[in-house]
């Protein structure tokens, strides 16, 4: 599991979370264990064979979707927590806004311009700019808990409000 989601999760309400580009699910799996009712998704069907391989192995019941984050439904107000590591669309800033319930918490961590500085053929187009993340989440009307641009690496934890 990522060192960020596991610094981070003890600010999470324990119920249903959606791991966005998930991979090979290392993060849904651990959010499983700590007692959530997990869906993650992912383009790669081969990665998801090897997830829910692992579910199945250690009891686990996450809900793997095979599907393009672009395209997945995001039913409004449903999600307790929402995770998006090491992807970037910006197109579905809104979306996440949409399915996190009032006071859902987004744990979100991608690479940033300096990225570049680590692998220069990485494409502009998938790193943020600086300040760009929680300026979009702020615009969103989150609460930012932490945002922190360090080495390549943006990390933004932010809460979306409750209802009034």
């Amino acid at each position: 599991m990522h060192p960020t989601l596991v610094q981070y999760l003890p600010w999470a309400s324990v119920g249903r979370a959606l791991d966005i580009a998930c991979g090979t699910g290392e993060n849904a799996l651990y959010l499983a264990q700590q007692g959530f009712h997990v869906d993650a998704l992912d383009i790669s069907e081969v990665a998801l064979r090897q997830a829910q391989r692992q579910a199945r192995a250690r009891g686990l019941p996450v809900h793997f979707i095979v599907c393009d984050a672009v395209t997945f439904s995001y039913p409004p107000n449903t999600y307790d927590l929402v995770l998006n590591f090491y992807f970037l669309e910006r197109r579905i800033f809104p979306l996440i806004a949409r399915t996190l319930k009032p006071g859902g918490l987004l744990i979100f961590e991608t690479f940033n311009w300096r990225h570049r500085q680590v692998r220069p053929e990485a494409n502009p187009a998938h790193l943020l700019r600086p300040g760009e993340l929680g300026q979009a989440f702020t615009d969103l009307g989150f609460h930012i808990l932490t945002h922190k641009e360090e080495d390549n690496r943006t990390t933004l934890v932010a809460r979306k409000p409750k209802a009034p």
